[in-house]
């Protein structure tokens, strides 16, 4: 699992009910993680290609010298790289061309989005530069949008666009006929290897911290504490050396700790100081905070009030 979906899973388990935008918020990591389960079926399809023909990238991160921009699929080919969007919407969908937009009808209600089209058009151009810099200045890229929940409808304003906007299972032919219409080869073996280093080498995911701040949040609006393991409901109280839940009275050993821990590494800086661990954690004592972070083997660096607990070494 990726950081930027551990993040907006934690998000919507952490995020305070009474933060002024909290439906707001909780419907953005909804939409999210929706596109990210579309994402994770098309991935399952496409590890079927002939992995030495195609080599496919998944929600890749790449800096184009000005800015980040990430694509859910890059896949590489001697002869093209295709760009590929995933949408994960239900309902009827219309893609409005001359308006730039999407149009979503579902239980009666309009809804309009700006158009994945543009999106995906927009990764094209910055991918072209970051190409460039690479001395790769002809290799013809191509672009499709895949609607990834069977059931959605679909309807154009120009039929062309069906040739861009499709179905997962569609997705197949296009890529061969994409296959047979660019023959010529731009890239040798030796090329498109070197290339598919660099990439892996750029790669940058995006860190918890930023996407928080994508959202508009801090960690100080998420609600602190472990996560009842039975209920998914925080905080967890430590008594007498265990841990109970308020809600359904489950107890717990030292070992319910470690996956909160973890959890830390999405919100905060790498290395933080003792306080902040036992703050997260709920806990009144710091030597009690002390022997847990012993327990779970977290690295420490410096001394005195310099000390710091490295969160991201203990993740890893």
């Amino acid at each position: 699992m990726s950081e930027e979906i551990a993040v907006y899973q934690q998000v919507k388990k952490r995020l305070s009910a009474e933060y002024p935008e909290n439906q707001t918020i909780l419907d953005r990591c909804g939409m999210k993680l929706a596109g990210f389960f579309g994402e994770a079926s098309l991935a399952y399809s496409l590890s079927h290609y002939e992995k030495e023909s195609f080599r496919i990238f998944h929600d890749l991160r790449l800096y184009d010298g000005k800015n980040f921009f990430q694509l859910d699929f890059l896949i590489l080919t001697s002869s093209f790289a295709a760009i590929i969007e995933v949408k994960n919407i239900a309902g009827k969908l219309y893609f409005d061309v001359d308006h730039h937009q999407l149009l979503r009808e579902k239980d009666g209600i309009t809804e309009t989005f700006s158009c994945p089209l543009l999106q995906v058009r927009m990764h094209k151009e910055q991918l072209n530069w970051w190409l460039y810099r690479y001395g790769i200045h002809d290799l013809p890229i191509v672009h499709f949008v895949v609607i990834s929940n069977p059931r959605t409808q679909l309807k154009f304003s120009t039929p062309t666009l069906s040739a861009q906007v499709m179905h997962q299972k569609k997705l197949y032919f296009a890529l061969q006929d994409t296959n047979h219409t660019y023959t010529k080869e731009y890239l040798d073996i030796k090329t498109l290897k070197k290339l598919q280093e660099e990439i892996l080498r750029e790669h940058h995911p995006i860190r918890g911290t930023e996407v928080l701040k994508n959202l508009g949040i801090t960690s100080d609006d998420l609600i602190p504490g472990i996560i009842c393991p039975s209920c998914d409901r925080p905080p967890l109280i430590r008594l007498h050396g265990r841990w109970t839940c308020e809600f359904c009275e489950e107890i717990f050993k030292d070992e319910v700790c470690e996956q909160t821990l973890k959890d830390m590494h999405l919100f905060y800086e790498n290395k933080v100081p003792l306080a902040q661990i036992q703050d997260f954690l709920n806990l009144s004592s710091s030597q009690v905070t002390k022997r847990i972070c012993k327990k779970f083997n977290i690295p420490v660096c410096g001394r005195g009030k310099a000390t710091r607990y490295v969160l991201d070494a203990f993740d890893r």
